[in-house]
């Protein structure tokens, strides 16, 4: 009988490693699971985090742009009148110069600041950056001839359109037309 509880206890030893070697490797599995799940929600984490540092990116940017153009439509208001005087002014006043220097650097300002002019003059009429306020028989079709009043841009964001005056090309086929019928 001391033979029989010595074999049990032998079968025992070595049914002992086996049984603790399967447990820990279920151990293992369970924790690579779990360590798979962590990984998961960290990585939604972190896309997360970076998604919202785009979209406030992107939110810094909008307010930037909008106080920029609401900052320089108040100032481009004064600088207008200051370029109408200019413009008007005969030559009598001493302060013409000053006043030119004055508008020179306050665009320079602007400029700094992202606004810039847009193009106008022999340039193809855009309505996105251009308003008609008048329309003349010319030479070419559809392009800015005169500009009343200046338009600006602050990134690519249009501030104010400019406001031109644009040709039309005229048919002179049907003028001479009716000339050549009289």
């Amino acid at each position: 009988m001391a033979d029989s509880k010595a074999e049990k206890h032998k079968r025992k030893a070595k049914d002992a490693p086996e049984t603790d070697l399967e447990k820990l490797n279920e151990r293992i599995d369970e924790l690579e699971k779990k360590a798979g799940e962590f990984e998961g929600l960290w990585k939604r984490a972190l896309a997360d985090l970076q998604n919202y540092r785009k979209r406030f990116d992107r939110e810094v940017e909008r307010i930037r742009i909008s106080e920029r153009k609401e900052a320089s439509g108040i100032l481009l208001e004064v600088l207008d009148n200051l370029e109408r005087a200019v413009e008007n002014d005969d030559g009598s006043s001493p302060f013409k110069k000053g006043i030119e220097a004055i508008l020179d650097h306050a665009f320079d300002s602007l400029l700094k600041l992202g606004v810039r002019k847009v193009p106008a003059v022999g340039e193809k009429f855009d309505p996105m950056l251009h308003t008609a306020i008048e329309i003349v028989e010319g030479e070419e079709n559809n392009v800015v001839i005169e500009q009343q009043r200046a338009g600006y841009m602050v990134g690519d964001h249009l501030l104010r359109p400019a406001y031109v005056v644009v040709s039309r090309k005229s048919d002179k086929s049907g003028e001479d037309a009716t000339a050549d019928s009289a």
